[in-house]
């Protein structure tokens, strides 16, 4: 949701910029200095997409995950037996 919100506000601040940098600056810096800018913020977009690609692979791909149900199922009777204790005193 961030990023297309992210890629929005870029380009609304491009539109701003392009205009602004050619009244300011003359021909060959204005380039220059949209160019910088645009670098600037395609590489924190490129960053942000590596690392959410990165996070959603070990995610999916990362480890298997090995269910103990024995000692699961040995924990949730325990915690069963506590319940009946605390219901008992009560």
């Amino acid at each position: 949701m961030m990023l297309p919100i992210f890629v929005f506000l870029v380009g609304i601040f491009m539109y701003w910029l392009i205009p602004t940098a050619t009244l300011v600056f003359g021909f060959p810096l204005n380039i220059a200095v949209i160019l910088t800018v645009l670098s600037l913020f395609v590489t924190l977009f490129a960053r942000i997409e590596l690392e959410r690609s990165i996070h959603w692979w070990r995610t999916v791909f990362g480890s298997p995950v090995q269910w103990d149900t024995s000692k699961t199922i040995e924990e949730l009777v325990e915690l069963f037996r506590k319940q009946q204790r605390k219901k008992a005193r009560q």
